[in-house]
């Protein structure tokens, strides 16, 4: 894996629900919740949620804890994987011109732009 935030964690985050649970997860670093909890924390849909948080998972960007429903996630604590969820929130997602534009982008079916 690529320690760059530029290539592996932006082809992950292909649609709202992961850009949000990234951005979620980042400002709330602490944070170990299901995906029903962090549906209601982000008001998105479960289905989308779940999906995201499981690719997410799978990505090694959150630590899935357990199985099925009972499955909580957290913020993986890689020191690698930190700094680059922490380059891409503040590069992409806090000014909120750049969160609009990926937000509007992946809505669209495109991917973030690379660098």
């Amino acid at each position: 894996m690529p320690t760059s935030h530029n290539g592996w964690l932006r082809a992950v985050l292909d649609s709202p629900a992961k850009v949000e649970l990234l951005a979620f997860f980042y400002l709330n670093q602490y944070t170990v919740d299901d995906a029903a909890g962090l549906s209601r924390w982000l008001g998105l849909d479960l289905e989308k949620v779940s999906i995201a948080a499981e690719e997410l998972s799978q990505a090694h960007i959150l630590t899935k804890i357990g199985e099925g429903k009972d499955a909580v996630f957290t913020l993986n604590r890689d020191e690698k994987i930190q700094e680059a969820v922490e380059n891409f929130i503040k590069t992409y997602y806090l000014p909120l011109d750049q969160r609009h534009q990926i937000l509007s982008d992946l809505l669209q079916g495109r991917t973030i732009p690379r660098d």
